[in-house]
Formats: C-alpha cells, sequence, structure tokens
C-alpha cells in the first residue's frame, strides 16, 4: 500500500523509472491520497510486466500515467476510481516486438466527476508501430467529458499516430473525444454490442461526422 506519497511531478506511489528494470510479481496493491500518480511508468523496453488486481482512487494526477514511449506493459483486472487527473495517461505507444503489446484489460474506471477523461493520451514520443494499444472487456463512467480523449493540451502536439483497439467495452456517458490536430493516420477500432464495430478518424478524414465525438465514423 501506498498513501500520501508526497513530491511534485514524478510523485507516484508506485514507480517503474527510466533506466532500472526488474521483473517483479505485482498483485493487489493499493494507491491512494498521493501527491501525483498511483502508478507511474516511464521505460522503452521489450519486457512483459505484468500488473494485476491494482487499486488507486483519490490520487492527485493519474491512476496510472504510463510511458515512456514503446513498450508491452500489461494491465489486468484493477479499479481506478476518482483521481483527479484520469484514471489512465497514456504517453507510450505498443511495442511491435512481443505477442501481445501494450493491454489494458478489465479495468473499471470510474472518475466520480473529478477528472475530465478517465483515459486521457498525451503526447507520444515513440514512433507507433503496426500493433495497437487494446483496452479490452474495461468499463468506462464519470468522466466530466468522455471516457478516451485525445486532447493535447498546451503545447503537448502529438509526434504519432494514435493506433487504439477498444473491444468489448462498456460506457456511461459519452465515449470519445478526438482533437482536431491528432496526426491525420491516426485511428480508433471500436468494437461491442452497443457501438458494432466502428473506426474513428480525425474530423476532417473519410466517414460519417459525429459531432459529440468530433470525429469521422465508418
Amino acid at each position: 500500500m501506498a498513501v500520501g506519497v508526497q513530491g511534485s511531478v514524478n510523485a507516484s506511489g508506485f514507480q517503474w523509472p527510466e533506466g532500472s528494470e526488474g521483473i517483479w510479481t505485482f498483485q493487489n496493491c493499493l494507491a491512494h491520497n498521493n501527491a501525483n500518480d498511483g502508478i507511474f511508468v516511464w521505460q522503452n523496453t521489450s519486457k512483459v510486466h505484468t500488473i494485476a488486481n491494482f487499486t488507486a482512487y483519490h490520487n492527485r494526477g493519474a491512476g496510472v500515467s504510463h510511458g515512456a514511449y514503446v513498450n508491452p506493459y500489461q494491465y489486468r483486472d484493477s479499479t481506478l476510481y476518482g483521481n483527479r487527473g484520469s484514471a489512465v495517461e497514456l504517453h507510450a505507444n505498443s511495442a511491435d516486438s512481443t505477442a501481445t503489446g501494450l493491454q489494458f484489460v478489465n479495468l473499471a474506471c470510474d472518475g466520480a466527476g473529478q477528472s475530465d477523461y478517465l483515459v486521457k493520451a498525451a503526447k507520444h514520443v515513440g514512433e507507433n508501430g503496426s500493433r495497437p494499444v487494446m483496452f479490452s472487456r474495461c468499463s468506462f463512467k464519470g468522466a466530466r467529458k468522455a471516457a478516451f480523449g485525445w486532447v493535447y493540451e498546451g503545447n503537448d502536439g502529438p509526434s504519432s499516430t494514435e493506433l487504439v483497439d477498444i473491444l468489448d467495452c462498456s460506457f456511461t456517458g459519452n465515449e470519445f473525444w478526438l482533437a482536431s490536430h491528432i496526426q491525420p493516420g491516426s485511428r480508433t477500432n471500436v468494437r461491442d454490442a452497443t457501438h458494432g464495430s466502428i473506426v474513428l478518424r480525425r474530423a476532417d478524414q473519410p466517414g460519417t461526422f459525429q459531432p459529440r465525438w468530433n470525429a469521422r465514423v465508418s
């Protein structure tokens, strides 16, 4: 358990920092009321790290802030509740070098009205390969604006395309918001019982415009 960790930019309950790596069994851990994130990751690696049954609530930043550029971390069976910044802040792209890529599976994300977006895409520095980041069997509710936000606030502009698969997830409230200045080659595949099988692209790309998502849909 990590509670009330103080500090500035990377003041997280748990951290996998740049330049230091070990494969750990990480299960049933809890982080709450920390000055920034519940988990902070900043690694480029082809090694698969698995975070299972993690709970993060009432952290000032994200429940999970995940970077750095490219890796294949796995987050499974976890609860992210009422974190002020977001449930997940996504910096990294998915590594092509493994069988799985970067995955978030069976996450319960509830913003509790504290955050604008539950999954917030930040600037990606590493170039994306062919493997999307995957969100599977996750639930999303309690965001002020949308479950997924590709927003790039301030000068945090994109440097690589957004490739994301969102599979068999459930949503309460608005699902998506795509900033107009994300890379034109970006695409998000969505497949579930409510939406069917659709692809979201930037508002000036081909497809039918959906105003509440600021996206073209095909």
